[in-house]
């Protein structure tokens, strides 16, 4: 299994665990988001491993797929971020999860940036699509980040209403532009490719 994969599938695991113990609404819907994803990222890995080199529909048509399920993890995620701004509510992380969460959103950035350079010169829709899937999680780790940050160190409420304001504005505008991306990419390349 695929070391990405399975960060994925440990951290919704452990945010899942956070939640219950703590009947926390955040970790809970965090565990389904990193869940929701290590299920994306599992499909592209088993799809890599069955068809190497091989570009045909089915990866042009979950490419888009995937494009619409990061446009709609964005939509949740803008509502997280009003949520954060308006009424100033965020998430106190109880004892040693806020460094879990550090650390956690550390290692994904790094692994981000890692595959999205290690396959720079690939146009295979299914290592686009999981180069993209990662940059879109990289990017929520980092708002993540920012809020656990917020919470923690900015006792006062304005301050930390224009933290996980602008950094919640900036991730869900890249989140977005990269799952209309994907959708555009698919809908373009996948129709070339199916007509010759």
């Amino acid at each position: 299994m695929n070391l990405t994969v399975l960060i994925y599938l440990c951290y919704g695991v452990v945010s899942l665990g956070l939640g219950i113990y703590y009947t926390s609404w955040w970790f809970i819907a965090l565990a389904g988001y990193y869940l929701a994803i290590w299920f994306m990222e599992a499909s592209i890995v088993r799809n890599i491993t069955r068809r190497q080199n091989r570009r045909t529909e089915l990866e042009y048509r979950r490419m888009h797929k995937i494009g619409a399920a990061i446009l709609i993890m964005d939509a949740v995620l803008i509502v997280v971020v009003l949520l954060g701004i308006i009424l100033g509510r965020t998430v106190k992380y109880p004892g040693i999860a806020i460094h879990i969460t550090a650390i956690y959103d550390i290692v994904i950035v790094i692994l981000a940036a890692y595959r999205l350079f290690r396959h720079m010169g690939d146009d295979s829709p299914v290592i686009v699509s999981s180069k993209c899937l990662n940059l879109t999680l990289a990017m929520t780790a980092i708002l993540s980040l920012a809020a656990a940050g917020a919470t923690r160190f900015l006792g006062e409420l304005i301050p930390r209403r224009i933290v996980i304001g602008v950094v919640g504005i900036a991730v869900c505008g890249l989140n977005y532009a990269i799952g209309r991306y994907l959708i555009r990419l698919a809908d373009r390349d996948g129709v070339v490719k199916a007509a010759k």
